[in-house]
């Protein structure tokens, strides 16, 4: 969600010392991507950020010369994962080498492409009373995802483990979400469990939304929800991507589809589709997305055109197979589709505007009763996701964060529903048993 965060700091406590920490969620890949950025509008430029090939560049230029850098080789494109990214500069640290210090999930990054050390002692302007921003660096370079946890420590160099550790049973780096730290004069924590920018280190180096829109969602280091898996159907068949993958829209005359980077082989799951706004078609669904014999949805870019998705078009058929039947009311801009894909049993319920069409009981297990069943061609992988499409307009999934687009859900007093999981935020409330497509939706079943 492309947005620019601002603060001027004050003086610092240590200029030679300090440690960044964030943990972020990637939606765009491709083209320079400012996750931190210090510049005084002139010759200085600290710049923590994605380049172009998506590896991590840390540096800092003075009068268009490099003081330091840091280029991992790796780069990292998952736009489902969390990454915990820390970066620390200690200057007085006798070993050149040890200077400057990147950590990604845990661990030291040390095959780096290129490193320029800083002198012994040098002192940098990102912790200087100058312009800092966050998500930008008041250029055209803007971070596109999401960002939470947000620390920054002046006078003092920390490691990732103050931030983050090792879960016994998974092996997964998790989140510690109140490190014990001492912050410094320009220390800040921001954006903990919610879109404030409100400093919670206590040192009340509050900062400003400068640009854009800063949205609260249940999507977090903790729980990571579906987004859309724009690498997954090739640049000809995606739409235009925004708002964190979440809000899609395409020109008149072309379908277009995204699938949800997450899916499931059991369990029982539901989303949230907004019409934003009718060009000619929606079709919205669901469906195994490896179909073999139909190259993953090439010939027909829609879930109910291939042999083994599941559709509900706007005209209100049900689409098997490119060929439509009668099934239940037709639906338009405003309206929002429910799609609730019980996976045990193998059906797919649609509701419109929170109800359920031909008689639907997403309940009603293994009868299922009004629901449509999956197909099935033994070319399957029994892993079913959401495939929502269009041709022409705009839509935006709800796969539990609690908005659309930038619209949060403001039902049942602004809290929404939650799925069976608990950690969801939905307009109508799900069906019992019913969970949202995110990591804690997934263990639970």
């Amino acid at each position: 969600m492309t947005t620019r965060l601002l603060r001027t700091l004050g003086t610092p406590t240590d200029q030679k010392i300090f440690t960044w920490s964030c943990w972020l969620k990637r939606s765009k890949l491709g083209g320079d991507q400012v996750i931190f950025n210090a510049n005084n509008a002139g010759s200085t430029n600290v710049t923590i950020r994605f380049n172009g090939n998506n590896t991590i560049n840390c540096f800092y230029l003075s009068s268009s010369s490099t003081a330091y850098q840091i280029n991992t080789v790796k780069s990292f494109s998952d736009t489902n994962a969390w990454y915990h990214i820390v970066f620390v500069q200690d200057t007085t640290d006798s070993a050149a080498a040890d200077r400057l210090l990147l950590y990604v999930n845990g661990t030291r990054i040390t095959n780096l492409q290129s490193v320029t050390s800083p002198s012994l002692n040098a002192t940098s302007p990102m912790n200087s009373a100058i312009a800092h921003y966050i998500g930008d660096n008041g250029g055209s370079n803007a971070f596109e995802g999401y960002m939470s946890h947000i620390h920054f420590i002046d006078g003092t160099a920390y490691g990732p483990s103050t931030f983050g550790s090792t879960d016994a049973t998974t092996g997964e780096w998790r989140i510690i979400t109140t490190p014990s730290v001492t912050y410094g004069n320009n220390g800040f924590f921001i954006l903990k469990d919610s879109n404030s920018v409100t400093d919670q280190s206590g040192q009340n180096n509050n900062w400003t939304v400068d640009t854009g829109n800063l949205v609260d969602t249940k999507d977090n280091p903790s729980n990571s929800f579906a987004t859309s898996n724009m690498q997954d159907n090739g640049a000809d068949k995606a739409p235009t991507a925004s708002n964190g993958n979440l809000t899609h829209s395409v020109g008149s005359n072309v379908w277009r589809y995204v699938v949800s980077t997450l899916g499931a082989h059991k369990g029982k799951f539901y989303c949230e589709i907004k019409c934003d706004s009718i060009g000619q078609y929606y079709m919205l669904g669901a469906g195994d997305r490896f179909d073999v014999d139909n190259d993953d949805y090439i010939n027909n870019p829609y879930p109910g055109g291939e042999p083994l998705g599941v559709g509900y078009f706007d005209n209100g058929n049900k689409y098997l197979n490119d060929t439509g039947t009668s099934y239940g009311n037709s639906y338009t801009t405003g309206d929002i589709i429910g799609i609730a894909m019980d996976v045990d049993n193998g059906y797919v319920y649609f509701s419109k505007n929170g109800s359920f069409q031909n008689g639907g009981d997403p309940t009603s297990g293994s009868s299922g009763t009004g629901g449509i069943a999956f197909p099935t061609t033994g070319n399957e992988t029994g892993i079913k996701q959401f495939i929502p499409s269009l041709n022409g307009g705009s839509f935006s999934i709800n796969y539990g964060g609690g908005h659309f687009g930038t619209t949060a859900i403001s039902t049942n007093s602004g809290d929404g529903f939650s799925g069976v999981e608990g950690s969801s935020k939905f307009n109508y409330q799900p069906p019992t048993g019913y969970a949202a497509l995110s990591t804690k939706g997934l263990n639970y079943f």
